[in-house]
């Protein structure tokens, strides 16, 4: 394929079709999706831009999956290469701050929110669950998902930067 054939540090070609690589995420999204600090370093050396979604449409960065998984080096990293982190999905407009509140990584929490994370921008989730009941959670924020989870870490966090505990769902 015309794709870039990237060597990571663990011996990897970032090929996009191994079950380690996805075909529609660049080299630094996977990097950074799969911890790889030193392969998201030498990337971003190397002129990756910090911003760029994942191929397939649906708005996916590397800062978001950082944040998801949470990396918290790689988020530093990103963030110091100004990825933009307000950035949401295509599908839920999810962001990197919901993601980090919603696996409950307050230190990531904290780091987007001082580099301007909206604390109070909404996501918009309608399907179903496994048991194929509807689930509706448009509206829902960083700080209703982290209450909802029990991290209480992440939800100080988002107090601190004035989350709104009255936002309507």
């Amino acid at each position: 394929s015309g794709a870039p054939r990237v060597l990571m540090s663990d011996g990897c070609v970032d090929c996009g079709g191994c079950p380690k690589c996805s075909t529609n995420k660049t080299p630094l999204i996977n990097a950074a999706r799969r911890g790889r600090a030193a392969d998201v370093a030498k990337l971003l050396a190397d002129g990756a831009d910090a911003n760029e979604p994942s191929t397939d449409g649906s708005g996916y960065t590397a800062l978001y999956f950082a944040s998801q998984q949470g990396h918290a080096r790689i988020v530093t990293m990103l963030l110091e290469a100004k990825a933009k982190v307000n950035v949401a999905t295509a599908d839920y407009k999810f962001t990197p701050l919901y993601a980090a509140s919603e696996q409950g990584y307050a230190g990531i929490v904290t780091a987007l929110l001082r580099a301007n994370a909206r604390v109070d921008q909404a996501v918009e989730i309608v399907g179903g669950d496994e048991s194929g009941a509807k689930v509706d959670l448009t509206g829902f924020t960083a700080l209703c998902t982290a209450s909802k989870l029990g991290h209480a870490d992440c939800v100080v966090a988002l107090l601190d930067f004035n989350a709104n505990v009255n936002q309507a769902i």
